[in-house]
Formats: structure tokens, sequence, C-alpha cells
């Protein structure tokens, strides 16, 4: 990259986007990939709501997708183009900052893609924009900013973050050659580290399903019993409590106060956790190959560590929650494998009667699917892109 651009991570989420200045460090040794930390400028801006938008069904969602007629109309195309103003918002704010024009910019959006990799075709809480990009460039150049090259393509939300986990020199999968990636917030972000490289979910269909495809009791799915969404949604249903909750009634908040229904809560997402990442674990067990995407992992592939980002992370790390998420948690995840009958699992994966230490990893990297993005972006435009070399003095 040329000293002259900019490099912008967007992190798009379900009610909210962030955009941040990402900064490529010299690498070290040369030999190693690009260092990827947040700059100082960044933005945020909430997304206004088409009154009375609410998404279609997920089934209605896929159909049209396999059919290839994402057409997006009415009050689903206002709530598009309002996430995608938003987005060039905060775009502009961030280069506004810095007070430059030329920038490299690298997107995440949470839901399934389209052929093409450039919008988004399935969404769980949200609209769908099949042209997300195309329109993003659009607005980006009417506001006057230049892009350094078109934006390759649309990531998802749980490949950027295990991206910026793995780039970032404060991420929780540097150094470990295999691993599995758990987000939560208003939904639920996966990704695996495979041989050191970073698999998104969308790339290993028919071989894992997702959160919100796993059902769970209660006619619930994982997806709502362990992001942290959901976990409102059910606390404000069983406390007789009004949407958004403040931030004194989340259900993490109320279980550290003690609030025995919000104990209970969070008993259920542990289990809901392990129930994940034993599905995980048994399905590197057998291996996957596809010979149509090159995609190939080795049986009994074994994991390093299980990294908890974004918001799930936060609870937990939180010392007032171990005792109510960390330690079942932990718990359930051992009581599994050892269910699952499986000696390799066991003896990969426990410790003196409980997990291996370490196993189950909290990250405080909460700007991670915005260097993760931004990685992404450098990483497919590699080719005549300049990496600051390593400097005679450390810079730290």
């Amino acid at each position: 990259m040329s000293d002259e651009e900019l490099l912008i991570g967007v992190d798009g989420g379900a009610t909210e986007v962030r955009a941040h200045e990402v900064l490529v460090l010299p690498r070290r040794p040369p030999s190693e990939g690009p260092t990827l930390e947040l700059g100082p400028a960044s933005a945020s801006c909430l997304y206004d709501r088409a009154r009375g938008f609410r998404p279609l069904p997920i089934a209605s969602q896929l159909l049209a997708s396999e059919r290839g007629r994402v057409e997006p109309k009415g009050l689903e195309g206002a709530q598009g183009r309002l996430w995608l103003e938003a987005t060039a918002r905060a775009v502009v704010a961030v280069a506004s900052q810095t007070a430059r024009t030329l920038v490299r910019v690298g997107v995440c959006m949470p839901g399934l893609k389209t052929k093409d990799g450039r919008g988004i075709a399935v969404i769980r809480n949200g609209p769908r924009i099949p042209d997300y990009l195309d329109h993003l460039q659009a607005l980006l150049g009417a506001d006057g900013l230049r892009l350094a090259r078109p934006i390759t393509r649309l990531s998802s939300d749980g490949e950027a973050c295990a991206h910026g986990e793995d780039t970032s020199a404060h991420g929780a999968l540097r150094g470990v050659e295999n691993a599995y990636y758990i987000g939560g917030g208003t939904g639920i972000a996966e990704a695996l580290k495979i041989g050191g490289g970073i698999l998104g979910f969308d790339a290993l269909k028919g071989f894992l399903r997702k959160a919100w495809q796993m059902e769970a009791s209660g006619g619930k799915n994982v997806e709502d019993l362990l992001s942290p969404r959901g976990m409102n949604q059910a606390f404000a249903q069983i406390a007789r409590k009004k949407l958004p909750l403040a931030p004194a009634d989340l259900p993490e908040r109320r279980a550290a106060a003690g609030d025995e229904l919000a104990v209970e809560l969070l008993r259920h997402a542990a289990d809901a956790l392990a129930e994940l990442v034993v599905d995980r674990m048994l399905a590197l067990r057998r291996g996957f190959a596809d010979a149509g995407t090159g995609v190939r992992i080795p049986a009994n592939t074994i994991l390093g560590r299980v990294v908890v980002g974004q918001r799930l992370g936060t609870i937990l790390a939180d010392p007032d929650l171990h005792r109510a998420f960390r330690d079942p948690a932990q718990e359930a995840l051992a009581r599994r494998i050892i269910a699952t009958g499986d000696g390799a699992l066991r003896k990969h994966y426990l410790a003196g009667g409980g997990l291996e230490p370490g196993l189950l990893a909290a990250s405080h990297l909460r700007a991670a699917p915005a260097i993760g993005a931004a990685a992404i972006e450098v990483g497919e435009a590699r080719d005549g892109i300049r990496f600051p070399d390593e400097p005679s003095h450390a810079p730290f």
C-alpha cells in the first residue's frame, strides 16, 4: 500500500456499523505476513429503521437464493438503503478524521453472501442487499472518496473475526495451528483456523451446520440460546421487561448480582456453547474435502484452542460471571467430551478430570471484525502491494 492510501476496516452488524482506520505494521521477521492494528480514527453509525420492516422467513430467503431471485422490494429495499447510507457515513467520517481521500476498504457483514461475493443473499436480522458493494462504492464516490481499487468481496463476520484475531499482535489465534473461533453478539459468528489458514463457514457448506441451523430445546436453536441478543430477548420475556434492556438489566449484569433467573439463563447458554464446541470437535475428527473448492481438512484434526470473542467473550472473561457462565461452560464441555465415548477427544482435550488448561480462551479484541475485514482485503489484493520492511529500530 502507498503512504497516501488509507486502509479502513468496516464491521457491519445488525443494529450499527463501525469503521476503523487500520495500520499495516512492519513485518517481523520479513518472511511473515503483515501485522495489522487499529489506527486512531474510528466512527460508528446506528442504522435508521424503515418503519414496519421485518426480515423475510429464512426458508423463503434460502429458496429465493437457490433460484437466483434475490430481489428486495418495498420496506426491505428501503431498509437496505438505510444500512448502506450508514456504512458510507462511517467510512467517510474515518477518512475525514485522517484528511485523506484515497482509501482501500474491507467490509464484513453477517449473512450468506451472493454467488459473486458482493452482496447479502440470506440474513436473519436484517435486509437482503444483493448488490451491497456496488452501491457502497457508488455512495463513497459521491461523497468524494476515491477507491485505490474496487472492494474485493464482502466477508463473513466469522471469517473477519478470525482474521482479526490472527493478524493483530493482541489476537487470540496467533501462534495456534488449529483453532475454532466463536463470537457472540447479535448472532453467532464462527470460523476455523486449520493448518495455519482461516476457513469461514461459508466454505464448509455440507460439513458444518451454523449455530442458527442447530436445533435446541424449547423450539429454539443454538444461536438463540447462546448469542447475547438471544439471551436479552429471553430474559426480557421471563422477567417481563421491555426491549431494549437497560444496561443494569442485561442478563449478565443481573446474574452477577445474583438474580437466579439470569443465572439459569447463562447456564443454558453455557450448555449451548459446549454443544456447539463438541459438534465441531467431532466433525474435525471425520475430516472434510471439497474437490470443487479445494478446501480440505485432514481427518483427526485436533484443536489447540477454542477462542470466544465479542460480547460473548467479555461475558466468559468477566470474573464476576465465572460461577454463572465460565465454570458451567467448562464443566459442560468436559461432560460432553466424555459422553462422546471418543478416546482421542478425551486424550487431547481433558486433563485431570477437567478441560485441558487454556483450551477455552476469551478474547478482548472487540475490533477483531474490522481488523480482519481489512486483513482480508489486503490479503486478497496482495499482488502489487508494498508492505513496510522491518525497521532498523523496533517501534515497540
